[in-house]
């Protein structure tokens, strides 16, 4: 999970990606799962700090490797007020 909202300027940046590149604000995505977890770690790390830590990158791209034939899809989803 990526939690978009505590304000920064790289989460605004990931949200507007998101949304002008997949329009995942409007409908989930199918598929290419794989792409926009690179791409978010690629364009969006900086400073020596990347959007996701090694391990859990690793563990994302093997599953989407593994799991690419059954489908995969992401969506955005609203977090839960407290």
């Amino acid at each position: 999970m990526l939690d978009l909202t505590p304000n920064s300027e790289r989460n605004a940046a990931i949200s507007e990606y998101l949304d002008s590149n997949y329009g995942l604000f409007d409908r989930p995505l199918y598929n290419n799962v794989h792409s926009v977890v690179f791409n978010i770690q690629e364009k969006f790390s900086f400073k020596g700090k990347p959007v996701f830590n090694n391990l859990v990158f690793r563990w994302m791209e093997e599953f989407c490797i593994m799991h690419a034939k059954c489908g995969l899809f992401l969506r955005l989803e609203l977090a839960d007020e407290e």
